[in-house]
């Protein structure tokens, strides 16, 4: 008989890439107990008790939920050695009681934040380094006793070329508690990043209660703070951020619930931000999932990643009768520009860019939105929106057309134009328009739609006749 199969599948090396953001160190490098305990004694020490643990409790299957006999010891313990062995940073203070962060998950948020800055950068670059390159300034709210976000964006670099991927950010890190405020000042001393993180206690707004239950070492409590949870806490960040607005750019956090996510992003859309103003991501680390969501009131470059439409690149061939190249693309670059000024459904705007041996057509796409002086009222918040009230016409959808020509083979009767698009925009109703207009543009510049085989049926009836 064959051998039963005990214990769970290991995962494959593909999943655990999705565990983690492509800027992460540990999207490609498994962390290795056996080496952390080979360098740092004091985790070797909490790894030792936390195997004669799971032998006391009886656990022989080592693909066991390993969860369950972690203790504060090793939490703590693994935390200083991922951060000694993978940024060089020091975590003297961290008291017990206290949130023991898991690293790769803040990781994960820095990252993502990283990546949120390149949205407003214009271009083609899939991910242009330089964008984290600004004298920025970053605010922590509620940093804890580790100050574990402040130390990874000054020490996190890119796992390609090693560099910091926030090399001249300055951040300001916050807490209510006092000895939370004391532990994080001491840590970042012990770094000696004093002048790039600046510690400060802040006086308590609200009072905060419990909701019964303990702290964990992994995470957070989601009922810490008296009004609606972890809800109610990122609902009066976004109160302030619509008194301060573009003074930041990004306003950013993390939800343990995905149902506070999906409330969050609903009361972000009826407060009127739009469609490219608002991030959500997923951070997943084993079982353990994270959601992030972050928003803006700076107007996202039309020509950026952020605006870059999903499936971007679309093509198309034209034939042609002309054996000359410059011919061919000539005739489609008028074929497009008749399109444009012909159709009716929309005003279509156009700016032709001439190479030797190309065309670059730029068709912007204009739609008008209502900003309404009405507040917008989500719960018990408002929300104040624009001064006044009218119709506001602005480009959110643009489709960027190269156009290149080939040589005519002996089969073919002419040279053949190929048509690639590359598309952008800032809202819904942008993605829908590109989609009418590249669908109707490559019927009507190739010539296969209903109107141009009606007139290529009268012309054959014509020339028949004679």
């Amino acid at each position: 008989m064959p051998k039963k199969k005990t214990g769970k599948r290991k995962k494959s090396k593909s999943v655990v890439e999705q565990d983690h953001h492509f800027l992460s160190i540990y999207r490609h490098k498994r962390i290795d107990f056996k080496e952390l305990a080979a360098k740092y004694g004091d985790f070797d020490l909490s790894l030792e008790k936390l195997k004669k643990r799971r032998k006391e409790a009886g656990v022989k299957n080592k693909g066991a939920c390993f969860s369950t006999h972690v203790d504060f010891d090793f939490n703590s313990s693994l935390t200083r050695a991922l951060l000694r062995h993978d940024f060089g940073v020091e975590l003297p203070v961290l008291p017990e009681g206290t949130l023991c962060p898991p690293v790769p998950n803040r990781l994960n948020y820095v990252c993502w934040i990283r990546e949120l800055l390149n949205c407003f950068v214009e271009g083609e670059n899939e991910f242009d380094l330089q964008a984290g390159n600004e004298h920025c300034q970053g605010i922590d709210i509620g940093t804890g006793a580790s100050c574990i976000y402040p130390l990874l964006i000054c020490t996190a670099r890119d796992p390609k070329d090693g560099e910091l991927l926030f090399p001249k950010w300055r951040m300001l890190a916050t807490d209510i508690e006092p000895a939370s405020v004391s532990c994080a000042l001491k840590n970042v001393n012990a770094n000696s990043l004093g002048q790039r993180i600046h510690v400060h206690l802040e006086e308590a707004m609200e009072v905060r209660k419990g909701d019964g239950r303990s702290r964990t070492d992994m995470t957070f409590s989601e009922g810490v703070y008296q009004h609606g949870g972890e809800l109610g806490f990122v609902k009066s960040i976004l109160k302030d951020s619509f008194r301060i607005q573009n003074r930041i750019r990004w306003y950013t956090s993390m939800f343990a619930r995905k149902s506070s996510l999906v409330a969050m992003e609903n009361i972000l859309r009826e407060a009127g931000l739009g469609y490219r103003n608002i991030k959500t991501t997923r951070f997943q680390q084993g079982k353990t999932a994270r959601f992030g969501i972050a928003w803006t009131f700076s107007v996202v470059p039309l020509r950026s990643v952020a605006a870059r439409v999903s499936n971007n690149v679309f093509s198309f061939q034209v034939s042609t009768n002309y054996h000359s190249q410059l011919d061919a693309i000539d005739e489609v670059t008028s074929r497009i520009c008749t399109f444009c000024d012909e159709f009716r459904k929309m005003r279509l705007e156009y700016n032709i860019i001439a190479s030797q041996d190309s065309r670059i057509i730029d068709i912007s796409v204009a739609t008008t939105h209502l900003q309404d002086a009405k507040a917008s009222v989500t719960g018990e918040i408002k929300f104040p929106l624009s001064a006044h009230h009218a119709d506001v016409e602005c480009n959110d959808a643009l489709l960027c057309l190269q156009l290149r020509s080939t040589l005519p083979n002996q089969e073919e009767n002419g040279c053949i134009v190929e048509v690639s698009f590359k598309c952008y925009s800032r809202s819904k109703e942008g993605n829908q328009i590109i989609s009418t207009v590249q669908h109707i543009l490559q019927s009507e510049v190739t010539r296969t739609n209903r109107k141009w085989k009606r007139l290529k049926k009268d012309a054959e009836a014509r020339i028949s006749e004679c």
